[in-house]
């Protein structure tokens, strides 16, 4: 591999580094090299050297190179790197998938995504740019060269550091150089931080041999006294000895060095440039003006000097070269230099005048405008704070948060410091730090309403309100778009149906929810009129969420089509998910069990691919829990513990909520008393910083006390008033247990109350909604239940029985199957003899070999298990090295330690996962089949058949079987 270097003289150690990381990436093993130091000690060439013994070992190579002069968009470096990769890589650009394309647009424009904004995080975008690389590299390793890291942005750095800490598997070398001494504060201590993981390069000065060694190769003619003079003034400076050498052979052989030399490395390169004539190195300073890396024709059409052949010219001079994407000085102290050479009054001016050109001919990024205007003099500042508002807004886009929030600290006061406070108020929110961020909007509100700018006060209340909240009202929130909503007139159509909107959703849940739902349904309704596709999708989010649950679920389904339809036509995997998984629980509501099925199926099928942001993809196993509890599947405990897992390590609260609710509902199927008791400290947490909240958490947890007869317990969880006020929600999914409640309290009006949404809403089926993802049964029940308690003032709030079941009857060789006034005849098989046994005696749980041995108890067969998938000592291992890693994974998101988070949560899914496959009901160990999980097996399949058969004649009945008949190591008819 060292024969691969390109020889770079007086680095011979460091050669030999780069060489062992090139080897060790080769064999698969990533590293990542900082190389760091002061200028002018070949931090450059040894990058070069880096890459070329790559691109001889078969590697990938991508380049970035940070801007030193003027300001890049956020992630500017990676954006080359991307784009590299993209190019060489055949295929690459498909394996993206729609969720990744979609943040690769926010860096790269070129990729087409949908223009419907969806909510992110830095890390999301860190670990999805990083995890693609590490696949990239599987395919063909990859080489990964960074310059000037000293002048790159925050978030280019924090994505430095998030991929040092996945290397260790992935076959990519990452190298980057770096100025010690010119990194601000900030960037420095991110820089550091990365430089932890990573193996830390210094280049030291070079030794006198290595310079005699050089000048010897170089200079064709080399006297005592020269040499003597280069030792002294250069002192081992790589950069000074390369332009003095340079200086020399412009020199000729009769100059006299030891009384010419200059005292510095600029003086050097000052002298060079002096031999150049003035056009061209006018030329050349202005080139500079724009920065060390340039775009010839863009200088050369906003000065109007004949750059390209001054370019040429330094390029012959060994100033600079030529690159992909342009033009580039040799060394920044050379751009510098140039610079130098301008008076202030001329860079002023020179400044301004390249930035307009950018301007009007909408070229180059927004932060290249901000930072020219920005240095063009006082009278450019209102030119220079648009510039700077924009390109803080472009840095949010792409979660660049601390450089938008930089970026938006620029703007002095002035028309667009209110805007610019909304943008850090967002940066701020989208950070993690949700109180700061909405002191800010508060503050922009404020001053807005003073000036009387009406869309500026919707803009900072939708981003106060920016993070939605189930079950919690925020006073502040709602008195902001409330007043923005009066302030805002016609000329706002899609901005005031935004508010309407949000505002609606901020009302919720609401003590008489009618309000907030009519709000809603105005709200789209008005943003429809306006005709703006964008302004309609933000609109039915926030509605959507005022209607969830409250409102008549076909009015819900409405709603949720037309969301579907147009997250489909913007291509937007978000809003389809979304719009899917409430559509699902709409039609469940209706009775429509095929399209409830069809859009669950949907909504797996966009968590397990790579459609949506990682924080959302629990919800696949939890939908996988929630199909569990109502067939009454075995075991449905690992799903749902699976979907709180994935949840917690991906940092959505909402996968605690469903937790809650699916292991109640897995207690009550099993009249597990116990079970239900040992939940409360959940409840009792869950949403309790709203009364509203608290009164819906109560009320569901009393419900399910009920349904196991346990009264006392549900009198001191939720008295009458907690009735009367649950009672007031309309929420459907507390319809169950506000009828238990007032047949407890033999309360006729709240009785009344759920009577006239059953009927008013047609509600077929209760359910637990979005956030519980629970599906609780039929509303027979329900409807039985209040309708005796009209009837005679008295009734047992435990569960009631709905419709009668089917009866089976001898008729020759086939069976007589009566249900529901219907009668027809069935053939007999395994699976239906399984059945009847079953139905013969409801609520009794019978052994899966008791149904294959119906002559007799089974108890003589053998029941011999396979072994243990984990033995008691490994899983104890598994289990306590979770505990670790729970405990390293909250120490690093409160350090906010990306890197180390990253890491912690990846073995504590991998653990997570293998436990889950591990234990079985009870936590005990699973075992590879035996003859036991055989017989549970072929009685699942037999029974599945016979609901088939069954299904085929009757369709109703066959569902009506399918989730009354519980399979597993016990099976079990629950009418």
């Amino acid at each position: 591999m060292v024969e691969r270097l390109q020889p770079l003289v007086g680095r011979s150690r460091e050669l030999r580094h780069l060489s062992q990381a090139l080897e060790g990436v080769a064999e698969g093993q990533g590293s990542s090299v900082l190389v760091v130091g002061e200028a002018g000690l070949g931090k450059s060439r040894l990058l070069e050297a880096s890459a070329h013994g790559a691109q001889g070992a078969g590697f990938t190579t991508a380049w970035g190179r940070c801007w030193e002069a003027g300001e890049a968009p956020a992630f500017w470096p990676w954006t080359q790197v991307l784009r590299a990769v993209l190019r060489d890589r055949p295929g690459a650009e498909a394996s993206l998938g729609a969720y990744r394309r979609r943040l690769f647009a926010g860096l790269l424009p070129e990729l087409q995504s949908s223009p419907a904004p969806e909510d992110g995080t830095p890390f999301e975008l860190f670990d999805v740019v990083a995890r693609w690389l590490c696949e990239m590299a599987s395919i063909r390793p990859l080489w990964l060269g960074l310059e000037d890291l000293h002048a790159a942005d925050l978030a280019s750095l924090g994505l430095v550091d998030h991929l040092t800490r996945l290397l260790r598997s992935a076959p990519i070398l990452l190298v980057g150089a770096a100025r010690e001494t010119d990194f601000a504060p900030e960037p420095r201590e991110v820089f550091w931080r990365a430089a932890r993981e990573a193996t830390l390069m210094r280049p030291s000065p070079l030794e006198e041999e290595e310079v005699r060694e050089y000048v010897r190769q170089t200079l064709s003619k080399v006297t005592p006294e020269t040499m003597t003079s280069i030792l002294r003034a250069t002192e081992g400076n790589a950069l000074f000895m390369v332009e003095l050498v340079r200086w020399l052979q412009q020199a000729g052989p009769d100059a006299h060095p030891e009384t010419m030399i200059p005292p510095t490395v600029r003086a050097t390169i000052t002298h060079r440039l002096s031999r150049l004539d003035d056009d061209t190195r006018r030329a050349l300073a202005l080139a500079a003006l724009v920065g060390r890396e340039i775009v010839p024709a863009r200088v050369e059409g906003a000065f109007g000097l004949p750059v390209m052949a001054a370019l040429q010219t330094a390029a012959d001079h060994h100033l600079g070269f030529p690159t992909a994407q342009g033009w580039r000085f040799s060394h920044g102290v050379i751009a510098d230099v140039l610079v130098r050479s301008l008076s202030p009054e001329e860079a002023r001016k020179h400044h301004g005048q390249y930035a307009d050109h950018l301007a009007e001919r909408r070229e180059g990024p927004s932060a290249e405008l901000a930072h020219h205007y920005g240095r063009a003099g006082p009278e450019r500042r209102s030119d220079a704070d648009r510039a700077y508002l924009e390109s803080a807004r472009v840095a949010l886009d792409r979660h660049a948060h601390a450089d938008a929030l930089r970026l938006a600290s620029e703007i002095s006061i002035g028309p667009f410091q209110g805007p610019a406070q909304v943008v850090m108020g967002l940066a701020h929110i989208a950070a993690g730090r949700p109180d700061e961020g909405r002191k800010v909007c508060q503050v922009a509100f404020r001053s807005a309403e003073m000036r009387g700018d009406a869309a500026l006060m919707a803009e900072a209340a939708l981003a106060y309100g920016a993070v939605y909240r189930f079950a919690e009202i925020d006073s502040e929130l709602v008195h902001m778009l409330e007043r923005a909503q009066l302030a805002l007139g016609p000329a706002h159509p899609g901005l005031r149906a935004r508010v309407m909107g949000r505002l609606a959703a901020a009302q919720q849940p609401a003590e008489d929810p009618r309000g907030p739902v009519r709000l809603a349904a105005e709200a789209i309704r008005e943003a429809e009129a306006h005709g703006q596709d964008l302004d309609l999708m933000l609109t039915l989010r926030a509605a959507s969420s005022a209607m969830v649950d409250m409102a008549a679920a076909r009015t819900r389904q409405e709603v949720g089509a037309r969301h579907l339809e147009l997250g489909r036509r913007m291509a937007s995997s978000y809003d389809i998910y979304r719009a899917q998984l409430r559509l699902a629980f709409d039609a469940f509501e209706l009775g429509q069990l095929a399209e409830a099925e069809d859009h669950l199926s949907g909504v797996r099928a966009l968590c397990a691919g790579d459609e949506l942001p990682p924080r959302v993809r629990w919800r696949a196993a939890a939908v996988r829990a929630l199909k569990a509890l109502w067939s009454r599947e075995d075991e449905p405990e690992s799903w749902i513990d699976r979907a709180r897992e994935l949840g917690r390590a991906a940092g959505d609260g909402n996968a605690e909520v469903v937790w809650i609710y699916q292991r109640t509902q897995l207690a009550v199927q099993r009249g597990d008393a116990a079970g239900v008791h040992a939940l409360e400290p959940h409840f009792s947490q869950m949403w309790s910083s709203s009364r509203v909240g608290r009164v819906m958490a109560r009320t569901a947890w009393a419900g399910a006390l009920l349904e196991l007869g346990l009264e006392d317990a549900a009198r001191e969880t939720a008295p009458r008033g907690v009735l009367r006020q649950a009672s007031a929600l309309r929420d459907h999914t507390l319809l169950d247990a506000v009828a238990r409640l007032a047949a407890l309290y033999e309360d006729r009006e709240a009785a009344a109350g759920v009577l006239a949404i059953l009927d008013a809403d047609d509600v077929q089926y209760i359910h637990r909604g979005v956030a519980g993802m629970t599906w609780v049964g039929r509303s027979t029940a329900t409807r039985e239940l209040v309708l005796r308690l009209e009837g005679s003032g008295s009734v047992s709030p435990s569960r009631v029985e709905g419709s009668e079941g089917p009866s089976f009857d001898r008729e020759g060789e086939a069976w007589r199957v009566r249900f529901s006034g219907r009668s027809f005849v069935i053939r007999p098989s395994k699976g239906i003899d399984m059945l009847i046994h079953l139905i013969e005696r409801p609520r009794e749980d019978v052994h899966v070999l008791d149904l294959i041995h119906r002559e007799g108890p089974a108890s003589f067969v053998d029941r011999g298990e396979g072994d243990e998938l984990l033995d008691a000592r490994a899983r104890a291992d598994y289990k306590r090295r979770v505990v670790e890693l729970q405990a390293e994974l909250d120490a690093a998101t409160e350090a906010h330690d990306i890197g180390r988070a990253t890491t912690a949560r990846a073995e504590l899914e991998t653990l997570t996962e293998a436990l889950l496959a591990s234990t079985g009901l009870g936590g005990r160990s699973r075992r590879a089949a035996g003859t036991e999980e055989r017989a549970r097996q072929n009685v699942r399949k037999r029974l599945k058949d016979a609901f088939r058969r069954i299904g085929a004649v009757d369709p109703e009945l066959g569902r009506y079987l399918e989730r009354s008949v519980r399979t597993g190591r016990f099976c079990r008819y629950e009418p």
